[in-house]
């Protein structure tokens, strides 16, 4: 119980601080603005759970309003958590924000900015505050999760299991009219119309005529954007 309200005030008192920076914008938080992760029991598991091991500058968002940069960020996957370095120590923030983007580094020398957002429907075992990337931004939205699972396999020639990090990449569609989320099954023509099925004659004969295939990201969007126009 006074843990509890120690919390409450703490929040009281540095929320109107931060609210009342210049632009409102800060460009590194400190250990006051953040709760100290600790140490989880990974180190006899391979792989990672986060999206870049690398730390990476990044934005948090908050009601669309306020931006707050960090410098040194990560997502980890498994926890669905921000994390942010200072002074050599991890922390998640306090703060409650509804979007964040990250620069992750790419296969060559410039980096990639990514935009996350949660308060969405649930949907599998996902609830409203997970958080997904935004592939494609509009009324029909492509988003993407990243599961991380903790699987086991036997060590060759050995009794021992070996525990690793395994990442599945899955796609869902959200419609922001009818506030419902669809998982697309597959990157193909027949899954995409049957999500889209109220348009999906006109949607057909796009696909058609441009000779579509919507079995990639890239195509998924182009299909999205020509949805977009139809009345």
């Amino acid at each position: 119980m006074k843990t509890f309200s120690i919390s409450v005030l703490f929040c009281c008192l540095w929320w109107p601080t931060l609210a009342q920076l210049p632009g409102n914008t800060i460009n590194q938080f400190t250990d006051s603005q953040g709760f100290l992760v600790k140490p989880t029991a990974r180190d006899n598991i391979q792989g990672s759970p986060y999206l870049s091991d690398d730390w990476c500058a990044g934005t948090l968002t908050i009601n669309a309003q306020k931006q707050f940069k960090l410098s040194q960020m990560r997502f980890d996957a498994l926890l669905n958590r921000v994390e942010y370095l200072y002074n050599d120590k991890v922390y998640e923030p306090t703060v409650v924000f509804d979007e964040f983007t990250i620069k992750l580094p790419s296969e060559s020398t410039e980096t990639t900015s990514r935009v996350f957002r949660r308060g969405l429907p649930d949907v599998d075992e996902n609830t409203a505050k997970t958080f997904y990337e935004i592939v494609y931004d509009g009324k029909i939205k492509l988003l993407k999760k990243v599961y991380v699972r903790i699987n086991e396999y036997p060590e060759p020639l050995s009794t021992v299991q070996i525990k690793r990090f395994t990442k599945v990449t899955v796609l869902y569609l959200y419609d922001s009219q009818k506030m419902q989320m669809a998982k697309l099954e597959k990157k193909d023509k027949k899954n995409l119309l049957a999500i889209l099925s109220e348009k999906g004659e006109l949607l057909n004969q796009y696909l058609i005529t441009q000779k579509l295939k919507p079995n990639s990201e890239e195509n998924i969007i182009k299909a999205l954007a020509y949805y977009d126009t139809l009345p």
